[in-house]
């Protein structure tokens, strides 16, 4: 079976147990409503001052009993609350500065890979995957009141994962992915007052990238984005292309797509190539003209980790810099001047117009 034109030489790459503990470098990041702060979570979670790099809040995994945490989600109604959840099962609201924590957050049954909350304070998402024997078991999306932390809406998914949760400018829609195990993932989005399903995207990656002779694979997304008009969606996410397991029961390379949706067609197209390596997360510009990615894994492509930033319409790439470390985490700020990435050193800021180095906020 021949690669897709634009694929690197097939490699077999085991892929990583969830919930283990990581390298220090963020899994996640996002600005505070204002741009003032950012924060990223990995092995902490930690707030910085985004002019000054001081740090302001520094939270330990084995602290919380979080092997590691996974997602990270300022409130835009109060750029001082955060919410994190890991791999314990905690979704936790937090206040900057504070040692206690606001709330606890507790209906999760696995892994919390993606947490977002609305523009007015009023909801927390979060989405998460329970594991068993490398593979997802049962995904769980959930929607809660911040004030009680109740849970007000539930979706349980068998045999697959809930990732990519994010809202809507608004704060009226909520999307996330359903990333299944034998059948085709989805993003799907909902209206949240009253709740009802808005549409149901399948994500496609094209019978060359699906199966192979060593079997069939799905693909699935990790990040989403709403653009302004909130008719389309961005997704990040990729397929485990099927290779030879041997000598393992199992491998596959790692390959990473881009997808646009369109909510009223319920159809997705893909911007780009199919690229080595996922692409965990993304950046929109307010302008929704330009979006930020990170793709790329050093330790296997010889140090070929990128950010990069890309014309909406036409997934044309407008700049491309290297990174010293897979890119996890990946964001905008909110004024879209700026992108932030992780870095085994810390959060590297670059200019969201040219791609240059702004400043390094040096992990404490």
């Amino acid at each position: 079976h021949a690669p897709a034109r634009g694929q690197p030489k097939v490699t077999p790459i085991l892929p990583p147990v969830p919930g283990q503990p990581r390298p220090s470098i963020p899994w996640a990041i996002d600005f505070s409503s204002d741009g003032s702060l950012i924060a990223t979570c990995g092995s902490h979670t930690r707030v910085y001052e985004v002019k000054t790099g001081k740090l302001l809040h520094d939270i330990e995994g084995k602290f919380t009993k979080a092997i590691a945490f996974n997602a990270i989600a300022f409130s835009p109604a109060n750029p001082n609350q955060f919410v994190c959840g890991g791999a314990d099962g905690l979704l936790q609201l937090w206040q900057v500065g504070k040692k206690d924590l606001v709330r606890e957050f507790r209906g999760h049954d696995g892994v919390i890979w993606s947490a977002a909350c609305d523009k007015s304070g009023q909801y927390v998402a979060s989405g998460s995957a329970r594991y068993q024997e490398g593979k997802a078991a049962l995904g769980q999306f959930r929607l809660w009141e911040t004030k009680t932390g109740k849970a007000v809406q539930s979706l349980d998914v068998k045999d697959g994962a809930i990732q990519g949760v994010s809202f809507s400018a608004d704060g009226k829609l909520v999307a996330f992915c359903r990333n299944m195990s034998n059948e085709a993932s989805s993003v799907e989005v909902y209206h949240v007052q009253p709740w009802k399903l808005a549409s149901s995207v399948k994500l496609s990656a094209g019978a060359n990238l699906e199966t192979t002779k060593w079997g069939k694979a799905v693909p699935f997304g990790f990040s989403t984005r709403f653009e302004p008009d909130q008719k389309r969606l961005l997704v990040a996410g990729g397929i485990c292309v099927r290779v030879d397991p041997a000598p393992y029961t199992f491998a596959c390379q790692t390959t990473g797509l881009l997808w646009r949706a369109s909510l009223g067609e319920a159809s997705a197209t893909l911007l780009d190539e199919p690229k080595p390596e996922y692409y965990r997360s993304l950046g929109i510009t307010p302008d929704g003209k330009r979006f930020a990615t990170g793709n790329g894994n050093n330790a296997v492509l010889g140090g070929k980790a990128r950010i990069q930033m890309r014309d909406v319409e036409t997934g044309k790439l407008l700049w491309s810099v290297a990174s010293d470390a897979e890119p996890y985490a990946v964001t905008m700020s909110p004024d879209g001047e700026i992108v932030a990435a992780g870095q085994r050193e810390g959060v590297l800021l670059l200019n969201a117009k040219t791609g240059e180095t702004i400043r390094l906020i040096a992990a404490k």
